[in-house]
């Protein structure tokens, strides 16, 4: 299992303002109602998101590797599309504070150098997550 997984604060990322690659990312703020999608190889502009919030970026190992785990529409419909351009996902609350909870947990889990496995955990429930709002917004598939 080798993948790559980075966990940034917004307000510290100091990336170029523009950048394209083939990293997936998720964006959201604290306080917010929303997660945008960047799929790998769009551009990324981090001016779209100012302020204090999350950007979890994965490759395309992962991003392979999660839709071999999780096969069913309903928890990779989000990622299985492909979008080509971002995706913005309504999130309530609850899950936005969710997330926040499970960002700061891989961030730490990073920063101790845990196992792929163990990151992969955090990484799967954000992802499910997100996906499940997706699904639900844009399919109008309850849960």
């Amino acid at each position: 299992m080798i993948f790559s997984l980075k966990i940034s604060r917004l307000e510290d990322y100091d990336r170029p303002r523009q950048q394209v690659g083939l990293w997936n990312r998720l964006v959201w703020l604290d306080h917010g109602n929303e997660v945008v999608f960047v799929p790998a190889g769009m551009e990324f502009n981090n001016e779209v998101y100012i302020g204090s919030g999350w950007l979890l970026e994965f490759d395309t190992s992962f991003y392979h590797s999660f839709m071999t785990r999780y096969q069913e529409d309903y928890n990779n419909a989000l990622f299985a599309e492909k979008a080509s351009s971002m995706v913005f996902i309504p999130v309530p609350d609850k899950l936005n504070m969710e997330l926040n909870d499970l960002a700061y947990l891989l961030k730490e889990a990073i920063q101790l150098s845990k196992s792929p496995l163990y990151l992969q955990s955090y990484t799967d429930l954000i992802l499910l997550n997100v996906n499940r709002c997706y699904v639900q917004c844009e399919k109008g598939i309850s849960l």
